[in-house]
């Protein structure tokens, strides 16, 4: 209510329990309350449907969201403004060209035409990145069916997570942010 004309990202990786973990009726519901809150409003608002994981092997984000979107259906409920998906397990660009391959014919049956988001991904520690950064420029360019309109590279400025990922770092001593060679390829 109070950030009207805003785009939503509904539900962070909800088929991941250390996540939003969320079960796709659970999800269902928080979508239906969030749609009639922003219709009550009478805003305009966009909403991108629930972040899932692509190439995970331990939880199925498209089973997750192929049982949301029926959900959703069987309700009338309208298609999201977007899909936000992550690509993760993609240190290779075989296996980031698989995880969207594997997007494509999900989406060709459950996509309903909204414009794709690739919100996160990252090549993890993989020492050099910019054959996935070089794959992500290239999935915006295609423009396929189904295809990408972002991308937002997933990096921290943390030397905990991956710090081979990273595009900045960051001086809280001397309040300074500088992007990292592989910023300024990203930037590029």
């Amino acid at each position: 209510k109070r950030q009207p004309g805003e785009t939503w990202l509904l539900f962070n990786e909800p088929e991941r329990p250390e996540q939003a973990a969320m079960t796709p009726t659970t999800a269902r519901i928080a979508t239906q309350e969030f749609l009639r809150t922003a219709w009550a409003v009478g805003e305009e608002f966009q909403w991108a449907a629930p972040g899932i994981s692509l190439n995970m092997t331990d939880y199925n984000g498209l089973e997750w969201a192929t049982e949301y979107i029926r959900q959703l259906r069987r309700r009338g409920i309208s298609r999201p403004s977007y899909w936000h998906v992550h690509a993760y397990r993609s240190t290779t660009v075989e296996q980031l060209r698989r995880a969207w391959s594997t997007w494509l014919e999900w989406y060709a049956t459950w996509g309903e035409s909204a414009p794709v988001v690739l919100s996160e991904v990252c090549a993890e520690n993989v020492l050099d990145q910019r054959p996935i950064m070089d794959e992500c420029r290239d999935l915006l360019r295609r423009g396929e069916h189904g295809g990408c309109v972002g991308v937002y590279w997933f990096a921290t400025h943390l030397d905990t997570l991956w710090p081979n990922a990273r595009l900045c770092t960051i001086d809280e001593e001397a309040e300074s942010v500088a992007l990292t060679p592989l910023g300024e390829y990203w930037k590029s």
